[in-house]
């Protein structure tokens, strides 16, 4: 059975619920997003728009200072010790 092309509609419907990263699609949708961003360089502009933002996203992401993660755990187990 022949699944029919996708549209870049639709590629770009399937990166707004999947993201940018193809291992994270279903397989059958995955085909057939590479077969359009064969052929489509609007499709290939929408998945570099994506991968962009996403980049951006990342970028300017607040970073926790280190060890952060261990003070959190001290204050609380030093508040509870029965918590150990």
């Amino acid at each position: 059975m022949t699944v029919p092309p996708i549209s870049v509609d639709d590629l770009q419907n399937l990166i707004d619920r999947y993201g940018d990263n193809f291992d994270e699609w279903p397989a059958d949708c995955r085909t057939q997003a590479e077969d359009l961003l064969s052929t489509s360089e609007t499709a290939r502009e929408r998945l570099a728009e994506a991968r962009l933002l996403r980049h951006q996203i990342e970028e300017s992401a607040p970073k926790a200072p280190a060890g952060l993660a261990d003070r959190i755990v001290a204050a609380a187990l030093a508040r509870d010790p029965g918590k150990r």
